[in-house]
């Protein structure tokens, strides 16, 4: 696990990938729910308003 670490550091799982995937434009993956809960989410972690 330890050979591991430093090259998965920093790796986060995106749910929605396959969906964004799938949209022809950047607005059209905005329309996505799970696509605005994550921005939801990174908005209210930055500390930034809605």
């Amino acid at each position: 696990m330890r050979t591991i670490t430093p090259r998965v550091l920093g790796i986060a799982e995106v749910p929605y990938l396959a969906e964004l995937r799938g949209v022809d434009t950047p607005g059209d993956g905005l329309d996505l729910r799970a696509v605005q809960r994550a921005a939801r989410a990174l908005r209210r972690s930055l500390g930034l308003a809605e």
